[in-house]
């Protein structure tokens, strides 16, 4: 009996150290990623984050995203709304797959029936499990977050928006979908701006000027999500955009899209 239990304690130290190795390595990985992303970012502008400086106005943020395979980084460039010296300061959230896969284009319509129907699994599972608190069969932010990637939740995000256009019956589809449209929405809120928000608050940011990556540059950044109330799903006739607490990243900062440090030097140049 003993000896049993020594041969138990020892399997278990074992595997201790083994996930402690496992562990380690992840952490490494990912740090590794992080430094790939924050060279590449730095590399890739054509200004420096001395030049950015003299770009930006005091409360104003530069924010450069690079999306890599299971890492999303956010270097931001700012002035304190105090006048000081401007920060570079950068930011790395792990996202949900492995590698980014475009959602445009004719080669990409293999990839949208498949996520769609992840998407309704999800929404069935939802729908069963009445011990979460919400509208029954929409997915919540977090769990959104947590299972897609970010090129994924932008095109979720943006097909009521394609949908508006159509048909009757695509507009309806649409107006179905506002509930889930919503939590996307937040869900890249959580993703992008959220790790970010204390820092940019600390500042007194009140501009953003976004550099996009990738699938980014199709997102209407100012129409993410930013505060999404417990009780949107009973919004009076159904009118969740109506919802007197609803927040979009532009009631917190006034923003901006370019595709690059340097586009916004010529521009101020011009």
């Amino acid at each position: 009996g003993q000896a049993l239990v020594q041969d138990e304690q020892t399997g278990a130290a074992e595997l201790r150290a083994r996930l402690g190795d496992v562990t380690r390595e992840c952490d490494a990985t990912q740090q590794a990623l992080f430094r790939t992303a924050w060279g590449q970012v730095m590399e890739s502008s054509s200004v420096t984050a001395e030049q950015v400086e003299k770009l930006l106005v005091p409360g104003e943020a530069l924010i450069e995203y690079k999306v890599l395979a299971g890492l999303l980084v956010a270097v931001v460039v700012s002035r304190p709304a105090d006048g000081s010296a401007a920060t570079v300061a950068a930011f790395g959230t792990p996202t949900a797959v492995a590698q980014e896969r475009p959602l445009w284009g004719e080669e990409a319509e293999v990839l949208r029936g498949p996520l769609l129907q992840r998407l309704e699994q999800l929404q069935d599972e939802a729908a069963d499990d009445a011990g979460v608190p919400g509208l029954p069969g929409v997915v919540s932010a977090q769990v959104l977050a947590e299972q897609f990637g970010v090129a994924e939740l932008v095109w979720l995000f943006r097909r009521p928006m394609l949908l508006c256009s159509g048909g009757v019956d695509a507009r309806q589809e649409a107006a179905d979908m506002q509930a889930q449209q919503l939590r996307v929405g937040a869900a890249l809120y959580s993703l992008l701006l959220s790790p970010l928000e204390e820092h940019l608050r600390g500042q007194g940011i009140q501009g953003l000027v976004v550099v996009p990556d990738g699938a980014l540059y199709y997102l209407p950044f100012s129409a993410l999500v930013a505060h999404l109330p417990d009780d949107i799903d009973d919004s009076p006739g159904g009118r969740l955009y109506a919802h007197p607490e609803l927040r979009y990243l532009v009631d917190r900062w006034r923003v901006s899209t370019l595709p690059s440090a340097g586009a916004y030097d010529g521009m101020l140049q011009s």
